[in-house]
């Protein structure tokens, strides 16, 4: 046990002679071979150090190689972000910009309008409340008619997406693309309405003889005036009036805006010895003088509204003016006259001359940009007339006869009930209705 005890003792000596050998030098006493073990034992922890160092140093060229390398694809991606959100955010900018310019009437309404016209429904033909329809106008592919006591709206699905009561004695109904506007004729109140509502409910200080609303929403009036013979009221969109022009000697017979609201079109007509005139005015809001001024022999039947002009319908004439420049072609029909004119908004207009009441024959003429595209002779009744893609649709009695650019009959639609007019939308959408129904064709 002695002996055992003193190896031990031995061992803890020379392992506390290892433990300072690495800090101070080895006695020259140690043995060879421990000596060897000691060294063998502290040369690891030398090459542990230098492969640590190493290692490190490499970690560190190869950290900061890859850094930058990081860093710089980062930045670009950055780059490219910030670049992909300010395109994003250009795009959407610039929808909003042409959806604001392309629904004049703002986009809230648009978007209003267009969930409105989706409903389904069960189809036509429908019945609109209120006994005889009186008007039925497009507002898109929406039709609007009005009653002897409401205006009712029916989406191409035949879902009716408005109902309101009037009230009216002498209800007048006219459209654009975003709005109606139904007025008391020789009374003093008027509403307009969107697709869903009635947004303006009102009543002018004078008897209205005239009504009329344009695409971007902005809507006049004619009415009676003390101290003057006609008087003309322009609205915009939010009922507030912008502008009021007065006709001190001669009735006022049409009115007409401009699509964007900024032009207003009077026509005037006065009767002396047995001939009637007419005059055409032109105005800007910003003045009582007109930009251009024509005078007329004759009554203006009708006028209506094309891209950058207007129409005037006389007996035997057709007028196209611009609205900034005047007067830009016309047209004579000597010994006919004038039974239709439909105008699209594309510009293509339809012009219907009658030959003679007795043998009910008909020239037609298709118009596109003042030109005359073709001409068509046309034998049998004419109950109404519309057109729509180079074709021209007939209504005559219970049938709807389509030509073609040849004057062929390319179609042909028979029809259950007898129809009073023909509609035509853009999209090719044929309607009809009668005094009690709506009837859709195709």
């Amino acid at each position: 046990m002695a002996n055992i005890r003193k190896k031990v003792k031995k061992r803890n000596v020379k392992t506390s002679t290892i433990e300072m050998s690495s800090s101070k030098k080895v006695p020259k006493k140690t043995p060879k071979a421990k000596l060897s073990v000691d060294v063998i034992k502290m040369k690891p922890k030398k090459n542990k150090t230098s492969n640590t160092v190493k290692s490190r140093s490499s970690t560190k060229e190869i950290s900061k190689f890859y850094g930058l390398k990081l860093l710089k694809s980062g930045k670009q991606i950055l780059r490219q972000k910030r670049v992909v959100s300010i395109l994003i955010c250009a795009f959407l900018v610039l929808t909003v910009v042409i959806l604001s310019l392309s629904t004049p009437t703002g986009l809230p309404e648009y978007i209003s309008n267009s969930f409105t016209s989706l409903k389904a429904g069960n189809g036509f033909p429908v019945q609109p409340e209120g006994g005889k329809i009186l008007y039925a106008n497009l507002a898109k592919n929406n039709v609007f008619s009005l009653t002897d006591t409401n205006l009712v709206g029916f989406n191409k699905n035949g879902s009716e997406i408005l109902n309101i009561q009037h009230g009216y004695d002498n209800p007048s109904l006219v459209s654009s693309d975003e709005r109606c506007l139904v007025y008391n004729y020789k009374n003093k109140k008027y509403f307009v309405n969107n697709f869903g509502k009635k947004i303006i409910s009102e009543e002018l200080e004078n008897e209205i003889t005239l009504g009329t609303i344009c695409k971007n929403g902005y809507f006049a009036f004619a009415t009676k005036s003390v101290g003057y013979e006609g008087q003309v009221d322009v609205f915009n969109k939010n009922n507030k009036k912008v502008y009021s022009w007065f006709s001190a000697s001669d009735p006022i017979s049409n009115i007409l805006l401009s699509n964007n609201g900024k032009r207003l079109a009077v026509v005037t007509v006065n009767a002396s010895n047995g001939y009637i005139k007419s005059t055409i005015s032109c105005l800007k809001y910003n003045s009582a003088s007109p930009i251009f001024k024509y005078e007329l022999n004759g009554a203006v039947l009708n006028i209506k509204a094309y891209n950058n002009g207007f129409i005037i319908v006389l007996k035997n004439k057709v007028i196209y003016y611009n609205w900034n420049t005047g007067e830009k072609y016309s047209k004579d029909f000597t010994g006919d006259n004038v039974s239709f004119v439909k105008v699209k908004e594309n510009g293509v207009n339809l012009i219907t001359k009658q030959k003679g009441i007795i043998t009910n024959s008909y020239t037609i003429s298709y118009n596109k940009k003042h030109k005359e595209k073709f001409n068509i002779e046309y034998s049998g009744s004419i109950t109404d007339i519309d057109c729509h893609n180079n074709l021209i649709y007939i209504l005559s009695n219970r049938k709807i006869t389509v030509l073609n650019a040849k004057g062929d009959a390319v179609k042909t639609y028979d029809l259950e009930n007898i129809s009073n007019s023909l509609i035509v939308t853009d999209g090719g959408i044929v309607y009809t209705y009668n005094d009690s129904g709506i009837f859709k064709v195709s």
